[in-house]
Order: C-alpha cells, then structure tokens, then sequence
C-alpha cells in the first residue's frame, strides 16, 4: 500500500483516465492517496500503543517482520509522494524504529539511509523553513540515533551537509527544536573530530555556547554533551569554545539538574585535556571553585553523583603546570585523599590517585 509506485499509480490515474488526461492529481484525488498512507501507518503504528497489550516476544517478532519487509525503506521512498500535512506519522513512525532495539535498529538505520533518507530535497521537507515542529524533532532524532549509532554513518551524514542546517535549528523558536539539535551536533562528534572543521566552517559553535544560558533545561544539558564532545577528540575548537567557560562553570555550580551539571563538569575538563591554552580561561571562571565542593559532597548527597566526573576533569587540569598551584592552592589535596580512601566507585579511587600523583601529593602523605 505504501509502496512509492502504488502511491504513484494512485496520484496519477484519476487524472491519466479522464478526459484530456495528464497534468497531476486533482485535490480529492490527492486527499484519497494521503487517507490511504496515513491508514497503512497508523496500522503498522498500532502494535506500539500501550492499549494494543503486545508482550516483549510479540514486539520483539514484530519488529523482526518489519525490518524483513524493509518497511522503513518502503515509507522513506513514499515521502517524497506525500503532502506536508502528511509525513509526521510516518517520520514519527521511522523514528521510532530506529530508536528501538539496537540490533534491529541498525538495520532500520541502513535502509533509511539506501533509501534516500537523507537525499537533500527530503532533508529539505523534514528540517527546513516552515516545515511543523513535530516533524522536525521526529526527524532530528532520526538523524542523530544515525550519528549516535555508528561512526560508519558519519560519511552519509558528511555527505547530506548535515551541519549546514544546525545554526538555524539551534535557534528555532521552539526549545525541544534546539535541544534536539544539540544534541544531534553531541552524536556527530561521538566518535571522532570528523566534524570539527565543518562545526566551525558553518558557523554552529556560537548558538551552541549561546544554548548554555538558554531558558530550556533540556537545550542547556545537551549543550553541555555536545561542547564536552566537541572538544573531547583534540584542541582544535578549543579557541571558538573559549565563550563556553563561564556559562559551564555557572551551570556546575548553579543548575538545578544534576546530569546538566554532570556534562558541564565533563566539558570543562574536556577543553583542558588536550592542551592548557584554555587552562588560565578555565581558573579565571572559578571552574575549580565549582569542581571542589563535589569532592566534599557526604554519600548520599545527591552532589555525590558527580565525584566521578569531577575528579576526571581535575585529572585532566592537574596535567599542566598552569594549573597545579591553582590547585594546590585551592586546598584539593584533602579532598583527593578522602576521595581515594573512601570513594565506592574504583575508577574513581584510581583517578583521584593519579591527580595525587600529578600535583606530588602522594610522595608527600609517604
């Protein structure tokens, strides 16, 4: 039914067999194959609503007869037949898909992309101007599960010119639009600096660092993921992420949400681990200030989350000489010492050590 030569045969024979014939489907013609689309989706929709009570066994062969049938690549080849008041069902659909379970979704994932998902004149009704804000969040998760699921998609990705659309998304007048997309610029920059130069060619970093003093909760957490990312592979963005420091360190110290807090503490030990050109930025901000306390935090203190992320970043600063007095004058080597002795978390116990080590704590307290 939702096969792009049905749908064709659909939108051209009314008009082929009347008089005269040819010159495209009139409006009720129109309107008939539309009806018939959005009731193909709707039932191979229905199985995921709560009502239809499948258990995990029946979802799990479902989604094996769907990924058999290609129906992701059956409906991404019907969008471009569809009108724009018709594609939130099926875009919304194919997200769903391809945010489900891992194996099946990288099938979903390849046959969206073989079947042209990310051919530019699709990309141009999902995520250009004047195209509906659900569909364009449907489509933004979409795109970033590919990013986020294979560092193999990165080339098709490249290739669609993704990232010439992110300025305009990280500003969109609707948050979860600029959230969506941040963390979309997160996932392109998850497994490598592929898209380092092109972030910075297209112009994206400045509405990103703007997004960490969004009003969003959601657009300020995933600015944080994506500026931790950003700068997390090498020092190349580090210059144009400088702007960043003071709203991450205000949100370390200040946001009310502890995972923001968390990629916060992440990205500010990310801009000083593969070089100290923005240490003396990071010291000015009072990132140490903000970092010490979460070592302080008692068990149980929901603070106490972020010891891990926190000694990490220090880890990372403890590195440079510009920072080891700051440090050290900060009064850390107390807390490391706790933290080391006490801390539940190994990883944590071991890199509390080693910014021991850096700042010669340890030869110290022997």
């Amino acid at each position: 039914t939702l096969g792009s030569g049905h749908l064709g045969v659909m939108w051209e024979w009314p008009a082929a067999t009347s008089e005269g014939g040819g010159g495209g489907a009139p409006g009720g013609e129109a309107a008939a194959m539309v009806a018939v689309a959005r009731a193909a989706v709707q039932l191979l929709s229905a199985p995921f609503a709560p009502q239809a009570g499948l258990v995990e066994a029946d979802t799990s062969q479902y989604l094996e007869a769907l990924a058999g049938l290609s129906v992701v690549g059956v409906v991404t080849r019907a969008l471009p037949l569809l009108p724009n008041n018709a594609i939130f069902l099926p875009v919304s659909l194919m997200s769903r898909l391809l945010l489900g379970e891992k194996r099946l979704g990288r099938l979903f994932a390849a046959q969206y992309i073989s079947s042209g998902g990310l051919a530019a004149p699709l990309l141009d009704r999902l995520l250009g101007e004047g195209v509906a804000e659900g569909v364009v969040v449907q489509a933004l998760l979409i795109v970033s599960q590919l990013a986020r699921m294979d560092q193999c998609n990165y080339g098709a990705l490249a290739e669609a010119n993704i990232c010439s659309r992110l300025p305009a998304l990280l500003q969109d007048a609707d948050p979860v639009v600029r959230s969506r997309a941040a963390n979309l610029v997160g996932n392109l920059a998850r497994y490598s600096p592929a898209f380092y130069s092109t972030f910075h060619r297209e112009g994206l970093l400045p509405p990103l660092v703007a997004l960490c003093s969004d009003a969003d909760a959601s657009a300020r957490k995933f600015a944080c993921f994506a500026i931790g990312n950003a700068a997390f592979h090498s020092a190349e963005l580090y210059p144009a992420l400088e702007a960043a420091v003071p709203p991450l360190v205000s949100l370390l110290a200040r946001d009310g949400d502890s995972k923001t807090r968390g990629n916060a503490a992440g990205a500010l030990g990310n801009l000083v681990r593969k070089s100290d050109c923005l240490a003396p930025a990071v010291i000015r901000a009072g990132a140490l200030q903000a970092l010490l306390p979460i070592l302080a935090a008692p068990p149980g203190d929901p603070t106490a989350s972020l010891c891990k992320i926190a000694v990490f970043s220090l880890c990372n600063m403890a590195q440079w000489p510009v920072c080891t007095q700051a440090l050290l004058d900060a009064g850390v080597g107390p807390l490391l010492q706790t933290v080391a002795r006490t801390s539940l978390d190994a990883s944590t116990r071991d890199f509390a050590r080693r910014v021991q080590e850096r700042l010669g704590l340890i030869a110290e307290m022997r």
